[in-house]
């Protein structure tokens, strides 16, 4: 107990610089680089480094340790975290059971999100092999998290020892909590991170057939997300430099086009009409300066990562020039792939997460600077007290934020699944007593968001979607006409042949949610609201839910 109230408290102390990753250089600044003065007159004995060094391997291992045991923790866990992630799980399963993934704006029914078909798929496929529920739909993603993470080790071994390419994971791996990773489970970041880093691998292997492998990892990648191809652009200049075949670039290029194209043509639930209507509607966002300022924040971190081999040792101006110049076209790449992807970034409704797939990129680079400085006989003990005080002072806050925030995960993870496990008993109830009713979720206001987190259950159990919280942000946001609640549930019950009744939050007020965006209203309108409450009337509760049932149904109590 004690234990963690001191980690609480450590974790609000660190909390403000943790949103401003531009501070992280200057946290522990002052007592590094006192530490680093005194190092540099006063060279400890060979043996005090060599424990030292032992030291540092000893608690990146604990902080790989936690990070893995608290992700082990959530994949576990019978519940998802935010409504994103919710909905892209309910979608994955409906649409591979044949409803339709992408609904048009005229449509009584509105669910659909702006990403690419394949996440679906992939994550509908893990859901059919091991029945839908929670951990089949995170589990394909937590797979990407580790094996891309994994090949990205696989190609730093090509040049360094197993210990720098652990660092170097570990880094990565401790940098997730500051996107709030866990909130992103399932989404496609993580898919794209994977497909990006298998790529990078393939390259740097020098694989057969290298451009044919990486047209086909595009085309998924925009399958994921429309602009999925911006981060292969540096893999695509490390190619060029090591393979400039213009020929099979075009191959390349064509595999990838028909790649992305695939999923329209095979499937029929598809739509590649109402695919791209929900684009033009999501392209429509605003354009939010705050998210861009913090997404700069997150660049500079990245970016000091990249370069920290020049920042740390004291290298000459003619040293540097020649080994960026040796890794332009992979710098050059990377630089216009987050050009392209700020855009999307810094709509409204988007984020920094949107640079998750970056992430391995700067490591490899920064990998790859210090590589080629060792190769080019720099002496490791012409440290700069600056700039060795400044990069490690960024790696030690990202560190210590990651040991924090990972290891009061762990208690709050359990605690959720405990949670989790009563309110689908309580679910799994109310289903048993109307089994023959059209289940349909109410959602409540914001602070009830937690609770609504269950509203995957019953669609994996055979309900409708209805019409979803989140995906009706975006609609309404697009300037998409609101669907009218009778012809919505007349559609339910023509379709299923059996009575709509809606479950909300208890003692919540159902359709109350307000938005996520500007001016951050409610989502749904008065009349929406007045026609619930004319038609549906508060028939019961259970422990965790109000029920709602059509004026025309008798109560079954």
């Amino acid at each position: 107990m004690i234990f963690t109230s001191l980690l609480h408290k450590l974790a609000q102390i660190i909390y403000a610089p943790a949103g401003s990753p531009s501070l992280w250089p200057f946290v522990f600044f002052p007592v590094l680089f006192a530490v680093l003065i005194f190092w540099k007159y006063r060279p400890p004995a060979e043996r005090v480094l060599r424990r030292a060094h032992q030291a540092v391997v000893a608690l990146i291992l604990v902080l790989l340790g936690t990070i893995l045991l608290s992700h082990l923790f959530y994949l576990a866990g019978n519940y998802l975290t935010n409504s994103y992630a919710l909905l892209y799980a309910n979608l994955s399963w409906i649409s591979s059971n044949g409803q339709a993934l992408y609904t048009s704006s005229d449509s009584v029914s509105r669910y659909s999100l702006p990403y690419g078909p394949a996440g679906y798929v992939i994550v509908g496929l893990f859901q059919h092999l091991l029945g839908p529920s929670p951990f089949s739909s995170k589990l394909p993603v937590f797979c990407s998290w580790l094996g891309g993470f994994l090949f990205l080790c696989l190609t730093l071994c090509l040049r360094h020892k197993w210990t720098t390419a652990l660092a170097a994971i570990t880094l990565g791996m401790a940098i997730f909590p500051h996107f709030q990773e866990f909130d992103f489970w399932p989404r496609p970041d993580f898919f794209l991170f994977f497909l990006v880093l298998f790529g990078l691998w393939m390259v740097a292997k020098d694989f057969r057939f290298t451009w044919i492998w990486l047209g086909i990892l595009i085309g998924i990648a925009v399958d994921l997300k429309v602009h999925g191809f911006a981060y292969f652009l540096p893999v695509i200049g490390l190619l060029l430099q090591k393979r400039p075949n213009i020929l099979a670039a075009a191959m390349g290029f064509g595999i990838s086009l028909c790649t992305a194209l695939m999923p329209f043509i095979v499937s029929h639930q598809i739509s590649l009409t109402n695919y791209w209507e929900v684009l033009h509607m999501d392209a429509g966002h605003r354009f939010e300066p705050n998210f861009l300022s913090h997404i700069y924040g997150f660049l500079v971190v990245f970016s000091m990562t990249a370069f920290a081999p020049f920042i740390i040792y004291r290298v000459d101006g003619a040293t540097v020039q020649t080994i960026i110049k040796k890794n332009a076209p992979f710098l050059l790449g990377l630089l216009a792939g987050v050009l392209l992807v700020l855009y999307p970034a810094s709509l409204e409704g988007a984020g920094e997460h949107h640079l998750i797939p970056f992430t391995g990129l700067f490591l490899y680079l920064g990998s790859t600077f210090y590589a080629d400085l060792k190769a080019a006989g720099h002496a490791r003990w012409t440290l700069s007290p600056v700039g060795g005080s400044l990069i490690f002072s960024q790696w030690g806050f990202i560190y210590i934020y990651a040991l924090i925030i990972n290891t009061l995960l762990l208690g709050h993870l359990r605690a959720d699944n405990r949670t989790a496990q009563i309110r689908l008993a309580d679910l799994d109830q109310i289903m048993h007593e109307h089994a023959n009713e059209i289940i349909l979720n109410a959602p409540g206001s914001l602070k009830a968001v937690e609770a609504d987190t269950y509203r995957f259950y019953p669609v994996f159990h055979g309900m409708p979607m209805g019409v979803d919280p989140t995906a009706m942000m975006d609609f309404t946001e697009g300037h998409v006409p609101e669907p009218q609640l009778d012809s919505l549930v007349e559609q339910m019950e023509a379709q299923y042949h059996r009575k709509v009744m809606w479950i909300s939050p208890r003692n919540e007020k159902p359709f109350s949610e307000t938005s996520y965006y500007h001016p951050f209203g409610n989502v749904f309108s008065d009349t929406f609201v007045q026609d619930f409450h004319r038609r549906f009337r508060l028939s019961g509760h259970s422990d965790w839910f109000d029920i709602y049932q059509d004026t025309k149904v008798t109560d079954p109590k």
